[in-house]
């Protein structure tokens, strides 16, 4: 499967076929995301966001930790909504402003 991301770039992504499939990347297990060796190379934005009052905090944060620890460029932003539209909307702001420089 080879999903395009924001900026439509290509990333190699595996989902084992009896995973759910869902909109939210952090419900992937984080060590399928980083499989392309080459994939810190081709990125030029991830953006990885998550309030502190969503229930997938823990999971959207071990997705960051796994990130950073395979050295995968990202940015991380972690704000004090849950998953609801003043979320989405701070992020979508701030992300735009990285994706359009």
């Amino acid at each position: 499967m080879e999903p395009a991301n924001s900026v439509g770039q290509p990333i190699s992504v595996f989902i084992p076929k009896n995973y759910r499939a869902s909109a939210n990347p952090a419900l992937i297990l984080p060590r399928l995301l980083v499989l392309d060796p080459e994939l810190p190379k081709k990125l030029k934005l991830l953006w990885v966001a998550c309030g502190n009052k969503d229930g997938l905090l823990r999971v959207s944060q071990g997705v960051h930790a796994y990130l950073k620890e395979k050295g995968v460029p990202h940015v991380w932003n972690e704000d004090g909504n849950a998953h609801d539209t003043p979320e989405w909307q701070n992020n979508f702001y701030h992300f735009s402003q990285k994706l359009f420089r």
